[in-house]
């Protein structure tokens, strides 16, 4: 009886979004034609005579397809702290900028970012989800004189209830709750119990005093 044997199966074919998106995450991080040949020894994806391919990776906006190499491009052509300032002056976005878009470059972004917040020129608001989003700051305030900053510390800074009675007293209605909640609470010590010892004493050589009578 012929022993009929498995056949093996044919690799199945990987979908061209598949092989794009491959491609993607390794050219991304190059700032540089990347050829054919290095494409496919890294990613073990043939690009030569791949008509289909190549047409799928010409309609994509953030891929540069050249003879025989490929090269990333990012949304935001960043590559110094000039580009990401001019960037953000002349964007009227009220939402400002994803931080994440930003980055997605070859270059590093984030230190310019980090060094533009640190001058203020721009600043970080994170979003409820955590994203971060990145805002031109278009009011910059310079820093107070210092003899300025030596009259605000000399100003007595009155304690709450005061400051409760003054806006009473200006018409600015205040919850008596406020006077309760913030009423200096005077803590008691609390009384200290003295106990009398009381101690025997067995000297007793001297007739007619008793000193265990006595309150020590």
């Amino acid at each position: 009886m012929a022993i009929r044997m498995p056949l093996e199966r044919e690799p199945k074919e990987r979908h061209v979004n598949s092989l794009i998106h491959s491609i993607m995450q390794y050219i991304k991080n190059l700032d540089r034609n990347v050829p054919f040949e290095e494409i496919q020894r890294m990613t073990m994806i043939e690009l030569e005579g791949d008509r289909k391919l190549i047409e799928a990776l010409q309609k994509n906006k953030r891929v540069q397809v050249g003879k025989n190499f490929l090269r990333y491009k990012p949304q935001y052509n960043i590559r110094e702290e000039k580009d990401l300032e001019t960037l953000m002056k002349n964007t009227k976005c009220r939402n400002g900028v994803s931080v994440t878009r930003l980055t997605d470059s070859p270059v590093n972004v984030r230190a310019l970012i980090d060094s533009l917040v640190e001058k203020k020129i721009v600043y970080i608001l994170k979003d409820s989800d955590g994203s971060e989003i990145l805002f031109y700051n278009k009011v910059v305030v310079q820093p107070a004189d210092e003899k300025i900053k030596a009259l605000w510390s000399e100003i007595s800074v009155p304690n709450y209830p005061d400051i409760l009675k003054e806006l009473n007293q200006a018409g600015i209605k205040v919850e008596q709750k406020f006077f309760d909640d913030k009423k200096n609470i005077v803590k008691k010590k609390p009384k200290v119990k003295k106990f009398k010892r009381k101690i025997k004493i067995t000297n007793t050589h001297v007739k007619g005093l008793n000193l265990n009578d006595m309150d020590l």
